[in-house]
């Protein structure tokens, strides 16, 4: 079930503006790069996450409502729980914030980033029960893994691409999930 983020009136103004240089700017193209307009789509969505980028690609902060509401939502949840994130900077605020709710030792990191050696301790970790929160992008972690220990899977945002919403919603429904029915949130 969806959860909504209110922006801030900062994040309001920013996403504003964009859209309207956005808008201008396909008005005076005549033909449309898909790379260029996905890229605007992206920076709109950066807003909604709670950051912008300068020229320059200096990440401005707005806000850590939507990162405090997922936590928030995460942490009434009592049972083993995947959270898939695609954004890199939404991961780190995330991480950061689950770990100085619950500590850094129940969550099981597991991005492209992320070492081998490490994927596999946070794998180990998560099946062994002694990380509650299975934190990971879609691209990472949406492909060959078993994940049943979690009944449910949040995703913070969805890719591009169909296939890694599929692919990542089967790595917790799989032989040997436990549960009648599982919660995608």
């Amino acid at each position: 079930s969806p959860v909504a983020v209110e922006m801030t009136d900062k994040q309001w103004k920013i996403y504003y503006d964009l859209k309207e240089q956005y808008i201008s700017w396909l008005s005076q193209t005549e033909v449309v790069d898909a790379t260029q307009a996905l890229l605007r789509l992206y920076r709109l969505l950066q807003v909604c996450y709670g950051y912008t980028k300068t020229d320059e690609g200096q990440i401005v902060e707005l806000s850590l409502n939507r990162a405090e509401t997922i936590v928030d939502k995460v942490e009434e949840i009592i049972r083993p729980v995947i959270v898939y994130c695609a954004d890199r900077w939404l991961q780190q605020k995330l991480y950061n914030t689950f770990s100085a709710r619950i500590g850094a030792n129940n969550i099981a990191p597991y991005f492209g980033s992320t070492s081998p050696k490490d994927k596999e301790d946070s794998l180990k970790r998560f099946h062994e029960g002694s990380a509650r929160v299975f934190l990971a992008s879609q691209q990472a972690a949406g492909y060959g893994l078993t994940l049943t220990e979690a009944d449910t899977v949040v995703y913070t945002m969805n890719t591009f691409k169909l296939v890694e919403r599929l692919q990542s919603e089967d790595r917790a429904h799989r032989i040997g999930q436990v549960s009648d029915k599982v919660l995608y949130l």
